[in-house]
């Protein structure tokens, strides 16, 4: 799954079938610098690559989950704020689809970085956990949580993606966080330029986790929607992968 971006500054993830290779995430990063074989094989959808054109990687190791990333300084060729932020959040979201990866350390001809020039901080180790994606910035605060709901976008007018859009929470335990997901489902609207599928009369009632499945107990306005199979697969899919 690698991360895109559209014209209006939003971070796509496409599901791409791609031929079984060593070194995989390596190949994934390739895929998002902008060059033409990359551009050409994605821009009929209104998606382009992330990483300045000529970006290369130097070097890339994956020891105890966290990857290390060394780029060339084309790497640092970007224009805008929005950029660097979309940026870093396709390249640790990216790397993260990878089962041996949780975390990444982006380094730039062998350096390691503080802040960049928009202000970003890559000092430390950068997941998940600590850095957002289309949520108007990019690190998190130590003692502040984050939440990652996914809704829609057209795109072209003619494609609907459905993307990530992290908020930031207060620090919630584990029970407490399908509650709150199911909130922000239900009322996200960013910009109008995002829409959610759940109907606003969603509740959820009660949540439990065990050996690793999650059990999710509704009223009944969760069938307020009117009925239809797409809608009902799109509802679906935003449950999916903001509980996951």
């Amino acid at each position: 799954t690698l991360y895109y971006q559209e014209g209006e500054g939003c971070v796509i993830p496409v599901t791409r079938r791609v031929e079984k290779q060593e070194g995989i995430a390596k190949a994934a990063l390739n895929a998002l610098v902008d060059n033409v074989i990359n551009r050409e094989e994605i821009e009929y959808f209104g998606l382009y690559p992330v990483l300045p054109e000529g970006t290369e990687i130097l070097g890339m190791t994956i020891k105890e989950g966290t990857a290390r990333v060394d780029f060339n300084k084309k790497f640092l060729d970007y224009a805008s704020e929005i950029d660097e932020r979309n940026i870093i959040a396709s390249v640790v979201y990216t790397l993260t689809e990878f089962s041996t990866i949780d975390s990444v350390k982006i380094l730039v001809n062998g350096y390691e970085l503080g802040k960049l020039k928009y202000g970003t901080d890559v000092s430390g180790t950068l997941g998940r956990h600590n850095v957002m994606i289309n949520g108007g910035e990019v690190n998190v605060e130590d003692d502040a949580g984050k939440l990652d709901v996914y809704l829609f976008k057209p795109v072209k007018e003619e494609y609907v993606f459905i993307l990530p859009v992290s908020y930031k929470t207060e620090s919630l335990t584990e029970d407490k966080k399908p509650e709150r997901i199911i909130e922000l489902l239900r009322e996200s609207i960013v910009e109008d330029k995002l829409y959610t599928e759940i109907p606003g009369e969603t509740e959820l009632l009660k949540s439990d986790v065990k050996e690793n499945l999650l059990t999710l107990d509704f009223n009944s306005g969760i069938t307020s929607y009117g009925g239809g199979t797409s809608r009902e697969d799109r509802i679906i899919k935003q449950i999916l992968y903001s509980m996951k």
